[in-house]
């Protein structure tokens, strides 16, 4: 599952996604990227203000995880499909 912008991800990728299985959602806009990986790793993702430049932030905490899948799951409710 992917939740995106279409304003940040090009139309090409999100056919990838597809053509790969993943089910892709679609938000206006998202402040920042986020993985969660094994339940017990999360990734975050920031682009800067003036560049696209990212800047990634790896954490391994459990607690983390689970909260973060919440979050996912709150924004995968929010999020729209597109066809």
């Amino acid at each position: 599952m992917a939740i995106t912008s279409s304003k940040e991800t090009s139309p090409e990728r999100i056919e990838e996604w597809k053509k790969r299985g993943i089910e892709v959602r679609f938000l206006d806009e998202l402040p920042f990227r986020l993985s969660v990986y094994d339940d017990k790793g999360v990734i975050f993702r920031f682009s800067h203000e003036k560049s696209k430049e990212y800047v990634s932030t790896h954490i391994r905490n459990r607690k983390l995880a689970e909260g973060m899948n919440r979050f996912f799951d709150a924004l995968w409710t929010a999020a729209k499909k597109r066809t």
